[in-house]
């Protein structure tokens, strides 16, 4: 991993596997709020605000309609339904956590039914997003918060 400094307000690194690059930069802002700009091979980025994270640590999710968290949680549902013979959808995302190792790692907090007329439940999927676009999401966890 390569780091730097821009200047007082500006911090960069480089993070680099075997067939990915990506641009973590970060902006630090007068009122100890930062803002990270995840910058993917595909020319995608993802944007997420908060109080002094660090790469290893974990840190908030502002946007989950971002299309690689979306698609997470489809993986994560896709998965959970393969093993326990059921057929969840997702609704919506509630709340997600990343923390920004050799890939990420994901908490995602999840609203799904299975399309019948009942209370949907909550989730909690526990994913790990490797850098490489094969074989790209692993399932760590997945459990029932609420039915």
């Amino acid at each position: 991993m390569e780091y730097g400094i821009d200047d007082a307000r500006h911090t960069w690194c480089c993070l680099v596997g075997p067939k990915n690059v990506c641009l973590i930069r970060t902006y630090f802002e007068p009122d100890h709020q930062s803002t990270t700009l995840i910058f993917h091979r595909n020319r995608s980025f993802t944007t997420y605000k908060h109080d002094d994270v660090m790469v290893g640590g974990w840190f908030p999710i502002v946007n989950l309609n971002d299309p690689e968290i979306v698609k997470a949680a489809k993986f994560a549902l896709k998965k959970y339904n393969e093993t326990a013979h059921t057929k969840l959808h997702l609704l919506r995302l509630i709340s997600g956590e990343m923390q920004i190792v050799q890939g990420s790692n994901l908490k995602l907090v999840i609203e799904a039914n299975d399309g019948l007329p009942v209370a949907p439940g909550i989730y909690k999927a526990f994913i790990f997003a490797r850098p490489s676009k094969r074989n790209r999401f692993v399932l760590k966890f997945f459990e029932t918060v609420q039915v």
